[in-house]
């Protein structure tokens, strides 16, 4: 294989998609959840908080998004 082919055949597969998720910002990653935000206390460890985030990124949260515009389009 030639090197310009090895090299295309390599970057295709490390291509880098996006999450669209409403309640992820596109713009920054910031993530809409309420125990990151004004939920927080010092009970909260951290497999509470990765399990949390774990439910959000499997139950999309349309009616309260941090992305409007992905949020539209569901």
């Amino acid at each position: 294989m030639k090197n310009k082919e090895r090299l295309t055949l390599e970057t295709s597969f490390c291509s880098i998609n996006h999450p669209r998720h409403p309640n992820i910002s596109s713009q920054s990653g910031a993530i809409c959840l309420d125990i990151l935000k004004d939920q927080w206390s010092p009970p909260i460890t951290l497999k509470i908080t990765l399990l949390s985030v774990q439910a959000l990124l499997s139950d999309l949260e349309p009616d309260d998004p941090q992305d409007v515009v992905v949020a539209q389009q569901l």
